[in-house]
Order: C-alpha cells, then sequence, then structure tokens
C-alpha cells in the first residue's frame, strides 16, 4: 500500500515540475506539412491502441472480489472513479486547450502507467479507491485531448487515395485502433488468467508504459494546434461564454452533446453489468477475455463501416441504430436464454462504434478550435454526473 502511494505521488509531482517547463516545451514547436501530419496519424493510432490495451478489464471484477471486495464494495469504487473523472473533466479539458493537447496526454500516460504499475502493490478496499481516483485524473487529462489532436491535425487534410478525407475516416480509424487494443488485450487475458489474476495485473503493469512512450512521439510528429499556443485567448471569462454558448438549448451544440451523453451512458453501465451477468449464468473466467474482444472488436468494425451504413440508411436511419440498439439489448438480456442473450450484447458495443465516430464528427464540427478538448471532455463529464445520480 504504502508502496503503491510513493509511486503516485512522485509521478504526480514530476508532472508538475513538467508543467512548469511548458514555455520551453512551446518555444521548440516544429512546424509540420500538411502530408507530414497525415502520414504521421499513426502516432496517435499506437497511442490509443495501447491506452486501451487493458489486459486487466475482463477481469476487474473478479480481481477486486478476489481481495476480499463484495459487489457492493466494486460498484462504490467505481462511483469513485466516476466522481474524480466527472470532477477532472473540464478542468483537464481547459489544461489540455491552454497548455497544449500533447502535454495533457503525456501527463495522463504517465499517471496510468504509475496507476498501473502501483496497482500490482495493492491489496485491500482503501487501495482500489486510491487507484480509483489516481486512474480518474489520468483519464481526465487524456480525455478530449486525443480526440482534438486527431481533429485538429486531420480536418482539412487530404491523402493521394481520396482528395477530400472526411475527419470522420480519422476517427473511425481511432477507434478502430482503440478497439483492437481493446480485443488483443482481452485475448491475452483469457491466457494469462489460467495462470492466476495477479499474472493479469503484472502484465498491465508492463504494458502500461507503452502510451508513455508514444505520447512523447506525438512532440516530434505532430504539430499542436495553433490555437493552443495563444495564451490570450484562454482567459476564464472566455471560458464561461464558450461554455454558455454551447450550452445554449437552442444550439445544435447542446443537443449533439445530450445525445453524446446520453448514449455513453447506457453501454457504460452495461459494461459493468456483463461480467456479472456471464458469471451468473455460469460462463467460466477463461470464455471473459474471448468475449471481450468480440464484443469491443465489434465495436471497431462499425466504426470503419459508418460511411458505407450512413450511405445506405442515411442520417436518420444511424440515429435510430445508435438509440435502438441499447434498449432492445437490455430487453433481450432480461427476457431471453443467455445463449441468445450473448449475441445481444453485441447490441451495446455496435451503438457504441456509431456513436464514436458519428456523433462525435458532427460533435466537433460546431465546436471552436480554441477549447475543443474542453468541449470534447463534455460529454464524459455530464454522462458521469447522471452516473451519480443512476
Amino acid at each position: 500500500m504504502s508502496s503503491f502511494l510513493v509511486v503516485v505521488s512522485i509521478l504526480f509531482y514530476s508532472v508538475i515540475l513538467f508543467f512548469m517547463r511548458v514555455k520551453e516545451i512551446n518555444s521548440a514547436e516544429r512546424t509540420l506539412s500538411n502530408s507530414d501530419q497525415v502520414h504521421f496519424m499513426w502516432v496517435l493510432y499506437l497511442f490509443s491502441f495501447f491506452k486501451m490495451f487493458l489486459i486487466i478489464m475482463p477481469v476487474i471484477v473478479p480481481f477486486f472480489q478476489s481481495l476480499g471486495m463484495s459487489m457492493t464494495q466494486v460498484m462504490q469504487a467505481q462511483a469513485v472513479f466516476a466522481l474524480t473523472v466527472a470532477a477532472m473533466e473540464i478542468p483537464t479539458g481547459y489544461i489540455a486547450d491552454r497548455f497544449g493537447k500533447r502535454l495533457s496526454i503525456f501527463f495522463g500516460a504517465l499517471l496510468y502507467a504509475g496507476c498501473f504499475t502501483g496497482l500490482t502493490f495493492v491489496d485491500s478496499f482503501f487501495g482500489i479507491l486510491i487507484y480509483e481516483v489516481m486512474i480518474g485524473i489520468a483519464m481526465g487529462f487524456v480525455n478530449g485531448a486525443d480526440i482534438s489532436l486527431i481533429y485538429e491535425n486531420f480536418k482539412g487534410k487530404t491523402t493521394q487515395l481520396d482528395k477530400n478525407v472526411p475527419v470522420s475516416v480519422a476517427f473511425a480509424n481511432y477507434q478502430l485502433a482503440v478497439t483492437l487494443g481493446e480485443s488483443t488485450a482481452a485475448v491475452l487475458s483469457g491466457f494469462l488468467v489460467s495462470y492466476g489474476l495477479r499474472s493479469v495485473v503484472l502484465a498491465q503493469a508492463i504494458f502500461g508504459w507503452m502510451p508513455v512512450v508514444l505520447s512523447l512521439l506525438t512532440f516530434k510528429f505532430l504539430a499542436e494546434p495553433t490555437a493552443s499556443l495563444k495564451k490570450d485567448t484562454h482567459k476564464i471569462g472566455d471560458l464561461k461564454i464558450f461554455l454558455k454558448s454551447v450550452l445554449q438549448k437552442e444550439s445544435l451544440a447542446i443537443r449533439l452533446l445530450l445525445a453524446l451523453v446520453g448514449m455513453s451512458l447506457s453501454s457504460f453501465i452495461a459494461v459493468w453489468l456483463l461480467q456479472k451477468y456471464w458469471e451468473v449464468n455460469g460462463i467460466g473466467y477463461e470464455y471473459f477475455g474471448l468475449l471481450w474482444a468480440g464484443l469491443n472488436l465489434s465495436t471497431g468494425l462499425i466504426g470503419k463501416w459508418n460511411r458505407y451504413i450512413l450511405n445506405q440508411v442515411g442520417a436518420k436511419g444511424v440515429l435510430w441504430l445508435i438509440g435502438g440498439l441499447p434498449v432492445v439489448s437490455y430487453l433481450a438480456l432480461a427476457f431471453v436464454p443467455v445463449s441468445i442473450g450473448l449475441v445481444f450484447c453485441f447490441g451495446f458495443y455496435l451503438s457504441r462504434g456509431l456513436t464514436q465516430v458519428f456523433l462525435k464528427d458532427h460533435y466537433n464540427r460546431v465546436i471552436p478550435s480554441e477549447f475543443r478538448a474542453t468541449a470534447n471532455s463534455l460529454p464524459s463529464y455530464l454522462c458521469l454526473q447522471s452516473l451519480d445520480h443512476v
């Protein structure tokens, strides 16, 4: 327990010192051509892959229970995590807009790595609570900043294969990288769990440092959005004006924001119920990894097919799919046998894939670059605030 506190404390204060040197980092800004920025998007795609390379996730509930935690304590730990992320989303989004998206991503990646390393020393409910707080802070610094960096580096860019590449393609590639990371990690988790839950935690601690390396590469290969470097555009008063304009009832932004929140909330709740659903219905832990991999892979694939689906059923059809799939899936899990219910588990993840590409693309079209990271943090903030009241 004490080792965990030492690890996260050193990381926390070292990153604060790193932020104090932000002027020197920004002064070394490297200008890249449009083609370079598109070509080097692989850095962010790889970062997203390893950011979500969460070997622990398919067995996180059994691992918590192995520490003597009840299901009530598991959900309490998740409530602490949700509260932390909700409290950090807007402040960290503003920090990313003010000091730079790349710096924010590095900060979050470093905290992620420290948390996963520290998790190997945790053996109590109190230790898990500290872990949830720190991982929530880490998520706050990454959420919004990575999406914003993709949008700002990709918008208006062209390639030799496609002279009018929409940003939705970049979002789809990003989502596919995320789900491939989750799926690959889930398969590895299913293999490692046969050696015990602690082996899964140890592997997570090792792979948890990959995003740190890749976040450093963003400083070399990806340009910081110009708006992030203009200090005069980031006064607190301007932030208040921006938030008021986004939250106006008549604005398209607020409608898209509420849709993102609602759909994210529907899938977020399902994620923490499915593992218990499998366990109660007699599915062994060794299959959790494969199930998790298949579900997450479906999210990435549906995101890649977003343009095809949009052409076939239109925008209204896509919205019906986004909203209808979770409803049908919840009903199916409640009333049909598990052999059929397993198929309907995919409904949550298919809806999530369309949400992360279709809705997020349209949302980013109507928000200003100066506060893009802040705006992209709002859906997570409101989703977790809503979750606290569920």
